[in-house]
């Protein structure tokens, strides 16, 4: 007795259909597809689109520290704990991210540390000011919460 998958295949038998040789070549295809970001596109996403290996490894510089250090003068001078939580909350997510990007996209990080487009180091740096940043923003805020609380009225 024959069945309706004989009787309707028009290939030999043991041969593979049109349908399951693309699913062959879809497997075989997967994991190609999945490698990741071309390596020459990882620094441009990284490190920005004007980075050369001549620059070196890039980090959090001025352009960041400037502001937050500012900022810090700024809250303490204006004396509202407030304003000194909510600066030392942002750069506390600031360390928080930085922390984390390795570990979100790990594949991209490798490559971009490969190419030479960032280092451990430099983030290690950063994280670690970033934290040290934080914690003098809420010791200021702890400070002037307490100053303001024993003032003479």
């Amino acid at each position: 007795m024959q069945t309706d998958r004989a009787r309707f295949s028009i290939l030999p038998a043991g041969t593979v259909s049109w349908h399951g040789g693309m699913a062959l070549a879809g497997l075989i295809a997967l994991p190609l597809l999945q490698a990741g970001p071309a390596a020459a596109q990882v620094c441009d996403k990284v490190a920005g689109a004007g980075w050369t290996p001549a620059n070196g490894p890039v980090a959090m510089g001025p352009a960041w520290y400037a502001p937050v250090v500012a900022g810090l003068l700024i809250a303490w001078f204006a004396g509202k704990p407030w304003l000194t939580f909510l600066a030392g909350a942002v750069v506390a997510i600031m360390a928080a991210m930085g922390a984390l990007a390795p570990l979100l996209d790990e594949q991209v990080y490798n490559l971009a540390i490969s190419e030479g487009c960032i280092s451990r180091e430099n983030d290690i740096m950063d994280m670690v000011l970033n934290a040290g940043l934080a914690l003098g923003y809420v010791l200021l805020g702890l400070w002037q919460r307490h100053r303001s609380a024993n003032a003479l009225p």
